[in-house]
């Protein structure tokens, strides 16, 4: 199979996997609350927040082991090299490792204090198991994202989609069964870290027998670690500002307010990750055709005809689920978590729209990554986070939960929506508004149209499962029928013509 449908069939499968966990993962999720309940779901969701600010002593091992065999392969290096690359990224991972271990030591030395005045005695017992096997489970995730940057670095596109889609159905089928027993959200935590173990040996299993790959710490290389060390700091510094945008207000929150409104915000936060999950999909299978065009010696606009395509793509898929999720996000809510939970709809989409923006030119990502320019990126964003915390703390106190998204919202449009595009047009040379525009052409008011008149049509049912069901279908035709007329250019239409003539058989 040649590179191009390899990454073709990696990114079909990246967005099956992808729809298979927005749509089961939305069902998911409310059978789960409805089983342990808003308050349970709480503990267990303000265990998961500062869990998440672990995240980032992860450095972007797996995206930095993808950079250097993509960047290796590409010049022709021997396999020697390439070992020595896979063992240096590896070894430091198992560092890090380490370090998080410790880091979640300390918080779990603290965690009857943290949450004394917000959670119950019982509450604090539990969350503290919780919290104990949460901590493996992360170590298990961190090592797998190394694993799984040699296989994208390789090109094996499918492998960890087919398995993330796997994980996904057997998890579905473990938490439907077993909740239905024990109603505990210990349960979900078993089940969760059982499969991520399983996934680790796996990805260990395949890299050693199928990639021929050995960690050798022979092969520590520290010329290799001192190259890589401006990258893995500027995703330190990214993945702070992520962390801290997209965890911080949980966090607040939980100490703040109660566990029932840490349940609430969740799931408004959780529809933002499957949106921005959906969103991502393209920066790690363009990372090789980004690298091999940059190479040949393309920069600035030379490098437009190649990141047009994947933001077109990002911007129809994402705005797909935002405008959706405008239309029938509502009964949506009402229909499966229960009417408490409709403030989440709001909190959703008021963090969702600045990144929309941000994300559909989310491939930019890889040329400051063969520039080796991404700690430019961080710093520029790290001047917003700052200002996110500070403002998350003072709007939950004056608005509550809406606070707490509207912080997150202002911080992202100021720093990933203004900053970046500025420094990407004046210093790389591509010019961003230009980008969006050609990405957002025809697409973008076709799904606002949709969303639209979708949403008028919810307007006109009582009943939330009716508004639900007949809003959706509306949607559907609307987007459909407006992309097809106008929405997408012709050689988009050409593409799903001949993919629908051969799904039908036709030559």
């Amino acid at each position: 199979m040649s590179k191009l449908n390899r990454r073709s069939t990696g990114i079909a499968l990246s967005y099956v996997n992808t729809v298979a966990n927005a749509v089961i993962g939305l069902f998911l999720s409310a059978y789960i609350v409805r089983q342990i309940g808003s308050a349970e779901n709480g503990v267990y969701q303000s265990m998961s927040s500062f869990l998440s600010y672990l995240t980032v002593l992860e450095f972007g091992i797996g995206s930095i082991m993808t950079r250097n065999i993509s960047l290796c392969r590409k010049d022709g290096s021997d396999e020697e090299t390439i070992l020595r690359n896979v063992s240096t990224v590896w070894y430091i991972s198992l560092g890090l490792s380490v370090l998080i271990l410790l880091a979640a030591g300390v918080f779990y030395c603290f965690i009857d204090r943290i949450y004394a005045a917000s959670m119950t005695e019982a509450q604090i017992g539990e969350g503290k198991l919780i919290f104990l096997l949460m901590t493996v489970r992360l170590l298990a995730s961190f090592l797998s994202q190394g694993l799984k940057g040699c296989i994208l670095g390789f090109e094996r596109y499918s492998v960890a989609q087919v398995l993330n889609l796997a994980h996904l159905l057997v998890r579905t089928a473990l938490v439907f069964v077993l909740l239905r027993l024990y109603r505990f959200a210990l349960v979900v935590v078993i089940i969760d870290l059982t499969l991520q173990l399983l996934t680790f040996l796996y990805y260990l299993f395949y890299c050693g027998k199928r990639l021929k790959l050995r960690f050798s710490l022979k092969r520590f290389t520290p010329a290799i670690f001192r190259e890589m060390t401006p990258l893995a700091f500027a995703m330190f510094l990214q993945t702070i500002v992520n962390t801290a945008n997209g965890n911080v207000d949980k966090f607040v929150i939980s100490i703040l307010m109660t566990p029932v409104a840490v349940s609430v915000y969740s799931v408004g936060m959780y529809v933002f990750n499957m949106f921005s999950s959906l969103m991502v999909v393209p920066i790690s299978m363009y990372m090789p055709q980004i690298a091999g065009d940059m190479r040949s010696g393309k920069r600035g606009r030379e490098l437009m005809p190649s990141l047009v395509p994947p933001c077109r793509f990002t911007a129809l898929m994402g705005g797909a689920v935002l405008f959706g999720f405008f239309a029938v996000g509502k009964p949506f809510l009402q229909v499966f978590y229960g009417p408490e939970y409709l403030d989440a709809w709001r909190i959703a989409l008021v963090v969702m729209l600045p990144s929309y923006i941000n994300m559909t030119v989310g491939v930019l990502i890889n040329v400051l990554d063969v520039l080796r320019k991404r700690h430019i990126r961080s710093l520029c964003l790290l001047l917003t986070t700052g200002a996110n915390i500070v403002l998350t703390v003072l709007w939950v106190k004056g608005h509550g939960m809406l606070g707490a998204a509207l912080a997150t919202c202002v911080c992202t449009f100021l720093g990933q929506d203004i900053l970046l595009s500025i420094y990407y047009t004046k210093r790389i040379g591509i010019h961003v508004p230009t980008l969006l525009w050609r990405s957002y052409r025809g697409v973008l008011p076709a799904l606002l149209l949709a969303g639209a008149g979708a949403y008028g049509i919810t307007l006109l049912f009582e009943n939330r499962l009716h508004a639900l069901l007949l809003g959706g279908f509306g949607y559907v035709l609307l987007a459909a029928g407006l992309l097809l007329c106008f929405g997408l250019n012709a050689s988009e239409r050409d593409q799903i013509r001949a993919k629908l003539k051969k799904i039908g058989g036709k030559p």
